[in-house]
């Protein structure tokens, strides 16, 4: 038969329809039927004929594939998530935006899935750009694997904590120490391999001190005063162990800042501390290690006594004899300290003992403390201990006295109940003492008067170069007391005509006028008549004794502190030429060119007024570190006449700051140190502290070469068969 309706054909492949419109539905796909097959095997054609599939007729003919129709009859392959179940195909995720794509999380590309489907996805695992980016993760991924291994737990921190904190125990660090250690520990690139073949004990300890960094300073310092010029700043003290050391300081420049610096030479320990004796041993050290003092020194500095600074026969003189043109300073802070010293004796003496006896009643009882401290509590006042006066009385009795003012009126209430409770003698003297309406007049100018010498006595303990302000910051002093003395046409003529001053006394105000500070003065008022002539002679009295200690001690007619005032950075500008600079200081001319250093003033000073550049607190780094195009300081001549100066000392507060070091670690626990010990570990210290502290220090070239088995023996452990022994 070769045509039948489409009402039969459905009637026999009714099934067949069905599944296709399922599938249709199913997939939502656009699936066209072009033909269907009869019996026989031949297609009919559905395109063709009326809408009315009743009246439609299928036409027979033979069936043709064509690249175009299969390309049609294919289905567009999805994502599917089943697939990254593979363990090889872990790193595909589904494309946010597309189904018919994946993203791979590794190289952080898409790829289309739409054609080839999981095909295409083992094809990508195997490019270029995908290895590439999957070897870069792994080694990331592994490094920080490797940190996270390494990373201690927290029990293991808190056991090297215990530890160290038990060490410090164990030998009584001080616990500020353990800070510092935590510091050089992590600064430390430690592993397990070097812990176990560390090795460091006393022996290593002591050797490596002595040998390495003390030898490594000393050598340096040494290679230094052989080629420039310095200054030497000594003293002499006597330790716990009744030995007598000598001190040295050597004030020699930085070049690389422009600046002088303070450096420990060494410790010299001495029978007896005569002049000669002491001479000898310095010039000893300086030809052991080679250097030509005589042609270097420039500065020498001590304190007031007269083995060191004496006129006839002392240190001074001797070194005078051989470098003529050495400047000699006596150290401005002893002088400073002997004048208040001196003029103290003016006071009563109960004042300095009552200070001494409050400190000892309280200090000595824990319960008597702990009362004061109660009573300061009650008050509403913050506690605050009472301070004990030293013996040397640089700084000391200024700050005990401006503590017992600040709690008068509880250490008033404090004695009036252990007088009340007790009826101890020594609270009964203390306080008449502070009733004594003479008595807070006198602490208030005290307070008053010696804050003006020991603000200029902090001035000369700084570490910087203050050699030119000596005579501005004495003459200032001496003029400020001046005022509070005399009449005012006499301390204008001192100061602006440079009088003699020693005719004061011809000046004198009466007792009314003389100043005696503020607070002092507001207390005065409330005393009788007889009583204010008292205290106001008092005060007087100090201030004669203060002004003649002062004129003793400061020679304001010497010419090479007068001279050198015009020195200051500040007033440098001021003067007209250099003329009398060069005339007072002709050794400091050796090798410059007298006109050319004038012409280089000239420069400068045409610079800083065009400029106007000059402040209050100018430097002379500021000043003369000027470079030209090429890298060449523009003012070379001036910087080497002015470092000379820069070098020249001011005081010895820094040799007393060694002999601070020395008791520090030559205490009762530790008195079998030696002197060459203590003398290596004063060289160390300052080593280290000139290079920024334990923890940024560097084993150098010249460390290394130092660091072997030859060091120990330049300190042998057999140094303690000869010391004492604490029993």
């Amino acid at each position: 038969m070769a045509n039948r309706t489409i009402d039969a054909f459905f009637s026999k492949d009714e099934k067949l329809m069905a599944d296709l419109n399922n599938l249709v539905s199913s997939k939502s796909e656009e699936i066209i039927l072009c033909s269907v097959p009869n019996d026989s095997g031949e297609s009919i054609d559905l395109t063709q004929g009326s809408s009315d599939l009743s009246a439609m007729t299928f036409t027979k003919h033979k069936t043709r594939t064509t690249k175009e129709s299969k390309t049609n009859m294919r289905v567009l392959q999805r994502f599917t998530l089943k697939w990254v179940d593979s363990s090889s195909l872990g790193c595909f995720e589904a494309y946010r935006n597309d189904p018919y794509y994946a993203f791979c999380k590794i190289c952080l590309v898409k790829i289309c899935v739409a054609r080839g489907g999981k095909s295409n996805l083992s094809s990508h695992l195997v490019t270029q750009r995908h290895c590439d980016a999957a070897n870069k993760m792994k080694e990331v991924t592994l490094e920080s694997e490797s940190k996270i291994s390494e990373s201690p737990s927290q029990d293991k921190i808190n056991e090297a904590e215990l530890k160290i904190c038990a060490w410090a125990l164990e030998n009584n660090v001080p616990f500020a120490a353990v800070d510092k250690l935590a510091n050089v520990l992590r600064g430390l690139s430690i592993d397990t391999m070097l812990l176990q073949k560390l090795k460091l004990g006393r022996t290593k300890t002591t050797s490596v001190v002595a040998a390495v960094i003390a030898s490594t300073h000393h050598d340096e310092l040494v290679e230094r005063m052989r080629a420039d010029n310095f200054s030497i700043i000594i003293d002499e003290s006597t330790d716990l162990s009744s030995s007598k050391t000598l001190a040295i300081v050597v004030r020699i420049m930085n070049k690389e800042s422009f600046s002088a610096n303070d450096q420990f030479y060494t410790a010299i320990e001495v029978e007896c501390a005569d002049h000669a004796t002491l001479h000898a041993a310095i010039v000893a050290q300086f030809n052991r290690d080679n250097i030509d003092y005589k042609n270097n020194l420039r500065g020498f500095a001590s304190d007031g006594a007269s083995v060191m600074m004496g006129r006839s026969n002392s240190v001074m003189r001797l070194f005078k004899k051989e470098c003529p043109d050495m400047i000699s300073i006596k150290c401005t802070c002893h002088s400073l300290a002997l004048c208040a010293s001196y003029a103290c004796e003016k006071v009563p003496v109960y004042l300095e003992q009552l200070m001494r006896d409050i400190y000892n009643y309280i200090s000595s009882s824990p319960k008597r403390a702990k009362e004061f401290q109660r009573i300061q509590d009650i008050v509403d006042v913050k506690p605050l201990k009472i301070l004990h006066p030293s013996a040397t009385r640089w700084l000391s009795l200024e700050a005990v006295i401006k503590r017992n003012l600040e709690r008068f009126d509880e250490l008033n209430m404090f004695f009036s109940f252990q007088v009340k409770y007790d009826q101890n003698s020594t609270a009964i003297r203390i306080l008449n003492h502070l009733n004594d309406p003479m008595t807070k007049p006198l602490l208030l100018f005290l307070n008053y008067v010696l804050s003006l010498i020991n603000n200029v006595n902090r001035t000369f303990q700084s570490v910087d170069s203050k050699f030119f302000e000596i005579y501005n910051e004495t003459k200032t002093l001496l003029a400020v007391v001046l005022g509070n003395l005399c009449r005012e046409d006499y301390v204008m003529r001192f100061y602006k005509e440079n009088v003699d001053a020693a005719d004061f006394e011809n000046f004198i105000k009466s007792p009314e006028e003389i100043y005696v500070g503020v607070e002092a003065n507001q207390v005065e008022k409330s005393l009788e008549q007889r009583k204010k002539l008292i205290f106001k002679s008092i005060c007087r009295d100090f201030y004669i004794e203060l002004v003649k200690q002062i004129l003793k001690r400061f020679d304001f007619t010497n010419p090479v502190i007068k001279t050198a005032a015009s020195l200051n950075p500040q007033t440098f500008m001021e003067l007209p030429n250099l003329n009398e600079l060069m005339i007072q200081f002709p050794r400091f001319l050796e090798g410059i060119d007298k006109q050319e250093l004038d012409n280089e003033f000239r420069r400068l000073k045409i610079s800083v007024t065009k400029l106007n550049i000059l402040e209050t607190n100018m430097t002379w780094p500021q000043l003369l570190d000027v470079k030209t195009r090429n890298s060449l300081f523009m003012y070379p001549l001036l910087r080497n006449f002015i470092r000379f100066f820069l070098i020249i000392p001011h005081s010895s507060a820094c040799v007393e700051r060694i002999f601070s070091l020395y008791n520090a670690n030559k205490t009762k626990t530790r008195n079998r140190l030696t002197s060459d010990t203590m003398n290596s570990i004063l060289k160390a210290k300052n080593y280290v502290s000139e290079h920024g502290g334990a923890s940024k220090i560097q084993l150098t070239k010249t460390m290394k070469i130092k660091f072997n088995k030859s060091m120990y023996k330049h300190h042998s452990v057999d140094y303690l068969q000869n010391s004492t022994i604490v029993i």
